[in-house]
Order: structure tokens, then sequence, then C-alpha cells
């Protein structure tokens, strides 16, 4: 088995103990949706898809898993870090997709290319689940410049 296989399946392990059965379903949607928005997105931009997928589906896991929201892009960093370290990934590895976490909360500054990636696929995923919903000018932005690099272009509400 592939570790990438190993790692999904560790995440949806680590889910099992999401007391509400509709917020399990939530995390499993958000997680993968936002590894797979991750992927295309790094397709299109030249990055390590298998990277920016292993940073979308760990982005949220501990806030998930905890089920709190405070400094959860930090924490969900540090979390991240233990699992991939029992799961082979290299210091590099580490550093990027721990990097790519720890700032992809900070919607409106910029960061790494795989930061910036992880946040517009964060954003993108946000938008294709609500796409009626209003959303602020950074994250308008982000919604824009991500759907127009993989060639759509649409109109998008503001708060």
């Amino acid at each position: 088995m592939k570790r990438l296989e190993r790692l999904a399946l560790t995440v949806d392990e680590r889910l099992k103990d999401v007391k509400k059965s509709s917020e399990r379903f939530q995390a499993i949607k958000h997680l993968n949706g936002v590894a797979e928005m991750g992927r295309l997105l790094a397709l299109r931009r030249g990055l390590d898809e298998d990277t920016l997928y292993v940073a979308g589906l760990l982005h949220d896991l501990w806030s998930y898993e905890y089920d709190c929201e405070d400094n959860h892009a930090k924490e969900g960093a540090k979390h991240a870090k233990k699992i991939l370290k029992q799961h082979d990934y290299s210091d590099k590895e580490i550093k990027i997709i721990t990097e790519a976490i720890a700032n992809h909360s900070d919607k409106g500054r910029e960061h790494g290319e795989y930061a910036e990636a992880l946040k517009d696929a964060d954003v993108l995923h946000h938008f294709l689940q609500e796409p009626y919903r209003a959303y602020t000018k950074v994250k308008v932005r982000r919604i824009k410049t991500s759907m127009r690099d993989l060639g759509i272009h649409i109109k998008v509400k503001k708060k």
C-alpha cells in the first residue's frame, strides 16, 4: 500500500472519533474536497500534486478531531507534523506541508506557493459547496483567480 493511501486511511480512522455523524460527514467531505481542489490547482500551477493533496487532507483535521477552531491552523500544522513523521514523509515534505497548513487561514497575506495553493483550494471548495453565499473581497479574488487558473470564468457574490 502506498503511503498516501495509508495516510488517507489514518485520516479516516481519526475521523471516526468525531461524535456527530453530520460533523463527520462534513469533515470527510471538506478534507477530501480541499485535497482534490489542491491536486487540480497543483497540476495547473506546476506544483507537486501529492504534496498539495496531503496538505488539503490534513489542513483542518486537528480542528475536526478536537472540535476546536482556536488557532486551528498552527495547531493543525503541529498535529500534521506528527502524523507525517509516522508515514515516512521526508523533513522537506513535512516542512512544505506544515507551513502550508500553518498559514492556510491567513487568506489576506501572501505566503509560499504551496500555502497560497492550499488557501485557494480551501476557499474554492467552500465556494463550490455554497456558490450563492456572499464572500469577502479577499475570498472573491481567490475564487476568481483559481477558477481562471482552471479555465473557468464566473461571477461571485460579494459581501
